[in-house]
């Protein structure tokens, strides 16, 4: 699904254990309780997106666009943030365990 335009969609409690999502634009989309267990979102863009309760384990979000995205209750073990646009993101209770922030 490289590069796929998945605007506003619906993917609540989708399993996508280890898409390739490189460069997918999913802005306002629903990914709420999501498996994202090692997907690849490099590029992505997430803006608006809702990933509440999402599972981001060791996934990989470099340069990913995550403005105004709601990660409350995400957890983002081991997951690879490096250069993500963080501007107005939700982070509530969300689980950053080892993620690289750099």
């Amino acid at each position: 699904m490289v590069e796929a335009n998945l605007k506003g969609a619906n993917l609540n409690i989708a399993n996508l254990y280890q898409a390739n999502l490189v460069g997918v634009k999913m802005d306002d989309s629903n990914l709420v309780g999501a498996n994202l267990i090692e997907v690849d979102l490099t590029g992505a863009n997430l803006t608006r997106a809702k990933l509440g309760n999402t599972i981001l384990i060791d996934a990989n979000l470099t340069n990913t666009n995550l403005m105004n995205a709601n990660l409350a209750h995400a957890d983002l073990t081991e997951a690879n943030l490096t250069e993500v646009y963080l501007e107005g993101v939700t982070l509530a209770k969300a689980n950053l365990t080892v993620a690289n922030l750099t």
